[in-house]
């Protein structure tokens, strides 16, 4: 993989002929989750007459899909300076290539703007634009203590886009930030993700799920923050009183092998399904899931809470973070504590038990979503942000 150092310029198709050019940074890895997908749907939105996008990122699979919405993109090491307990990174001399390497970039390139897709790129991404004398915006899709606030510079940028009120209220209660600071919740294109017009099965029957289950279904990452312990534990629980209930789990992670022996310590195994990495969940709304969860610990937002209801699917959902800014309890859905599988066991039967109940949910969800998460909305407010900031 390249350094930034060694990025060639790409001739400039900036100011000169009426295009400004935009820098993105982003840093993640090989999957392509939210903060991934999200960034995309920008850059397919943003007006190419008006814009020119350029990208550096640190991962070669998310370099050619970026290409393939029509940017300009490297791949390249994103160097890091922190101390936090066990985490130690301190690529200092790297760190500061990095910075007048980026500086000489974004001149060359003719970028009037940098874009730093979450905290990390932030970083660099900040002494570079302030060398090269433009603007920074860095999209604030996590919560962060105050250290990496601090030493990520997200205080300091010219502005930050939270994904929920949450995250921001959160980071404004542990510093005051400069600049501006504004919400622009995550999206999703419902003219793809909509109700299906009818099941006919075969989805179910490839999976092994025979037709009269209620298939209870969460999509994401195979972690602890995810909630997946609970979930099964809650699965476990409601079978007791509706053995009808299947859990499918569409995602992969590193605590995948405890989740499975935790299955089949509580005796659900063969209710569960584990799906691994899936690149398409689209099917699985409208065809697979009854219930759409979301158990998560933490969770700044919650992307596949607003693909499944999209697709007219109730939720339930950890009463945490971002989670309650999507779904409205007892209305589209219901919301848990965190961590109580006892509640989540109880909403699971609730909505199991009562059809009506899970199409009124799904309904009332799929006009929230078209009335707060659509995609020409969530491009449309980055956009804005950039014009305002490009206006000065």
């Amino acid at each position: 993989m390249a350094a930034v150092d060694s990025l060639p310029a790409v001739a400039s198709k900036g100011g000169r002929n009426g295009r400004c050019n935009l820098l993105f940074l982003h840093y993640g890895d090989d999957a392509m989750r939210g903060s991934e997908i999200s960034l995309l749907k920008i850059m397919y939105g943003l007006d190419r007459e008006r814009f020119g996008l350029f990208a550096i990122c640190n991962r070669e699979r998310y370099r050619q899909a970026l290409e393939a919405a029509g940017v300009t993109a490297r791949c390249a090491e994103i160097p890091e300076v922190m101390v936090d307990g066990r985490y130690l990174r301190l690529q200092v001399a790297s760190f500061f290539r990095t910075v007048f390497s980026l500086a000489r970039y974004i001149k060359r390139n003719d970028i009037r703007l940098v874009y730093c897709n979450n905290g990390l790129p932030s970083q660099a991404g900040y002494y570079a634009a302030k060398l090269a004398g433009v603007p920074i915006v860095s999209h604030v899709r996590s919560p962060y203590n105050l250290r990496y606030i601090l030493l990520y510079r997200m205080n300091r940028v010219t502005a930050r886009v939270f994904v929920s009120r949450a995250i921001r209220d959160e980071f404004c209660g542990k510093v005051r930030p400069k600049g501006l600071s504004t919400v622009i919740y995550n999206s999703v294109d419902t003219e793809r993700f909509t109700p299906a017009r009818q099941r006919d099965g075969g989805e179910r029957a490839e999976l092994g799920i025979p037709a009269d289950r209620i298939v209870l279904g969460q999509v994401g990452s195979l972690i602890y923050r995810k909630g997946i312990d609970v979930v099964l534990e809650a699965l476990a629980l409601a079978r007791e009183s509706n053995a009808a209930l299947h859990l499918v789990l569409a995602g992969s992670g590193a605590d995948e092998p405890a989740f499975r022996r935790a299955a089949e310590t509580m005796g659900v195994q063969r209710a569960v399904t584990f799906l691994g990495e899936v690149a398409e969940p689209l099917a699985l709304y409208q065809q697979v899931f009854d219930i759409n969860l979301l158990a998560s610990r933490r969770e700044a937002f919650g992307v596949s809470l607003i693909e499944g209801a999209s697709c007219g699917l109730p939720a339930i959902g950890s009463r945490v973070d971002g989670i309650p800014e999507i779904i409205d309890d007892n209305s589209s859905g219901i919301l848990v504590p965190p961590g109580d599988a006892a509640a989540l066991a109880q909403a699971m039967l609730t909505l199991a038990a009562d059809r009506s109940l899970r199409e009124r949910m799904g309904a009332a969800g799929r006009q929230i979503v078209l009335s707060r998460f659509s995609l020409d909305r969530y491009v449309a407010s980055v956009g804005a942000v950039i014009e305002d900031i490009l206006a000065g």
